[in-house]
């Protein structure tokens, strides 16, 4: 509950920043979930029914056909106003210097 707080604090950040994403790993067993640049949510790990599950739950199902940004050649972009955002949610992670 505590990530998810500190998430939802900086979500305009993750959401709108063409420079930040994000990555959970799970300490435990071989998972990982990553909120990338580009705004792709991608699960790795076994298993993965439990994360599909939720996804479903919440409309987010997977579309075989879309398209992706990242497949093509871009430039990834970022505002000065996410600077200060960016670097407290940093340290709110425990992350500080380590950039």
């Amino acid at each position: 509950c505590i990530l998810i707080n500190i998430l939802l604090e900086y979500e305009d950040l993750l959401l709108n920043d063409g420079l930040t994403g994000i990555a959970v790993l799970n300490p435990q067993r071989p998972q990982e979930i990553q909120l990338e640049e580009h705004k792709l949510l991608i699960l790795y790990g076994s298993p993965l029914e439990r994360f599909e599950s939720i996804l479903d739950k919440n409309g987010l199902t997977e579309r075989p056909d879309m398209k992706f940004v990242s497949d093509f050649c871009h430039a990834h972009h970022s505002d000065t106003k996410y600077e200060e955002p960016f670097r407290s949610l940093a340290t709110g992670l425990g992350l500080e210097g380590k950039l």
